[in-house]
């Protein structure tokens, strides 16, 4: 019996809620000049709510990825992670750039080829790893970051 009570008394409150009464006490409210003006008020201060509230969640959203950030820097595994991983395209990148420097068809010293380039086994490593030094979160996560940055200052 106590079952078949609140079952009932559930369906009655979703056929309330779900009424159109709501829309009713709000129609009649608009109708006079103070319920227009007290309806606007309403929702001005549920825009400017819902507008602290997503400026509270993402300023809580950049502190957790800067937070996150340092942590990982400040670890010493990173940094060793970085030489043993960034060390080789480096010495690459450093040796093509000087190599290109000097050593080019119209460099200090001209030889008769042009300027060199990456060898092909190694060139998707070195970018995938300079790609995770300088942008983790790929182009997606710029163009949302860029677009959450543009939203939180856009009032500015």
């Amino acid at each position: 019996m106590l079952a078949s009570f609140g079952g009932w008394l559930i369906g009655s409150l979703l056929k309330v809620i779900s009424s159109d009464w709501l829309k009713k006490a709000i129609d009649l409210l608009a109708k006079s000049d103070e319920g227009r003006v007290r309806l606007e008020e309403i929702q001005a201060r549920k825009a400017i709510a819902f507008k602290e509230q997503d400026t509270t969640q993402y300023s809580t959203w950049l502190s957790a990825l800067d937070g996150r950030q340092m942590v990982k820097m400040n670890q010493p595994v990173f940094w060793i992670i970085i030489c043993v991983m960034m060390g080789p395209p480096a010495l690459l990148l450093w040796s093509v750039a000087v190599y290109n420097v000097f050593w080019w068809e119209h460099g200090i010293w001209p030889q008769i080829w042009s300027i060199a380039d990456f060898p092909p086994s190694i060139k998707p490593w070195a970018q995938a790893a300079i790609d995770w030094l300088y942008d983790p979160m790929g182009p997606p996560g710029t163009v949302v970051g860029a677009a959450i940055a543009g939203r939180l200052t856009a009032g500015r």
